[in-house]
């Protein structure tokens, strides 16, 4: 399982950058075949962006492993 911690920004016309936190969620590696921590967040990046096509808008994500 995979720990994932994500933000959107928004570059706004105006020159202002918003910064929205999204909330903590998880990644189950054995139904999405996660092999390590950067699979697992370009994973969560590709979800989070799906629909996303407005220019100024970025999506990081970064996971841990959660073990036991």
């Amino acid at each position: 399982m995979y720990q994932i911690m994500a933000q959107v920004k928004i570059k706004k016309e105006s020159g202002w950058t918003q910064v929205r936190e999204v909330p903590v969620f998880f990644l189950d590696e054995n139904i999405l075949g996660i092999t390590n921590e950067d699979h697992a967040a370009r994973i969560a990046k590709s979800i989070l962006s799906t629909g996303l096509t407005e220019p100024g808008i970025t999506v990081t994500a970064s996971a841990v492993k959660m073990e036991g």
